[in-house]
Formats: C-alpha cells, structure tokens, sequence
C-alpha cells in the first residue's frame, strides 16, 4: 500500500539586523481550508503561542509577556507575531509550524554583526 502524505514544506527567511529593545515582526500565512487547525510557533525548542482553530490563543510562556499576535486575521490564515523589547536571549530559531501538515515557516533572527552579536 502506498502512502500519499506529502512531504513537509519548510520556508526560510533571515532577520539580519535588530537593535535591542525594538520590535520586530515574524511573518507566518498558511491556507486554512480545513475547519480544524492548529498552528505554533517555537523559539529554538520552546513553544510560545498556539492558535488553535476553536478557542483563544494560548500563550506558553507567559512572563515573557513581550509576544504580541493578531488574533483577528487567523482566519485569512495570518498567524504572524510580533516580540517586542528585543533582548539577547531572543536569537535564534523560530519556526510557525502547521501541526496537520509539519509545514514550517523559519525565521532566524540573528544581529548586523553576526548569530550571536561577535
């Protein structure tokens, strides 16, 4: 018997340059046909928002308090995020995963001077 799931497909982009304690917006569409969805998006191997298809938006780390979403055009399939106050310990990988499909849209933020600021 053979299978017809599809590969995953993984979208990368690269965020080359922030300064610390601004804003900076993650970009993340799917198509939504299905009526049941759930999309995430995870910082390195950390979940940090959910938004479910039924339901509020949860966030999983709530003392950060510095992710902002826009609840409002989940439904045109837009699930992209802001963070706010830009520290140090926000680079790295963030991935908006659709968990029916495992498609991805990566974001690495990394400074003007390199991944790690050197």
């Amino acid at each position: 018997m053979t299978s017809h799931h599809r590969r995953p497909r993984f979208t990368v982009s690269v965020l080359s340059t922030f300064e610390l304690g601004s804003s900076v917006l993650f970009p993340c569409n799917f198509d939504i046909r299905k009526q049941h969805f759930s999309i995430s998006w995870k910082h390195d191997l950390n979940s940090l928002v959910i938004f479910p298809s039924v339901g509020h938006v949860q966030f999983l780390l709530p003392e950060r308090g510095r992710v902002k979403v826009f609840p409002n055009l989940g439904s045109r399939g837009n699930f992209s995020i802001r963070i706010d106050g830009l520290v140090f310990s926000d680079l790295g990988c963030y991935c908006c995963v659709h968990a029916e499909t495992s498609d991805c849209h990566r974001v690495e933020l990394v400074t003007a001077e390199g991944r790690w600021g050197f």
